[in-house]
């Protein structure tokens, strides 16, 4: 996740990476496509299965900012990525 992270911190994107809890969660803080995201949500889907397909693992979008979403520590809209 960490790798992610920093690949996309590389294209502008801020994510973090928060490994405190039983498994890490990835948040984005700003969606790498907003305008695609408006027009049509399963972007945010496609994004959840290129994260599973990185991470070999299942991913959950836990907190998506179409939804208006607060974070945690309600720092704002953005989407968070769980492994299951």
């Amino acid at each position: 996740m960490e790798s992610v992270g920093t690949l996309f911190g590389k294209r502008r994107v801020p994510i973090t990476v928060e490994s405190s809890g039983e498994l890490p969660v990835l948040t984005v803080w700003a969606c790498p496509y907003p305008e695609l995201a408006e027009q049509d949500r399963t972007i945010c889907t496609m994004e959840r299965m290129i994260f599973s397909e990185l991470f070999g693992r299942n991913v959950h979008l836990d907190k998506c900012r179409l939804d208006e979403g607060k974070c945690r520590l309600d720092e704002g809209n953005c989407c968070t990525f769980e492994l299951n």
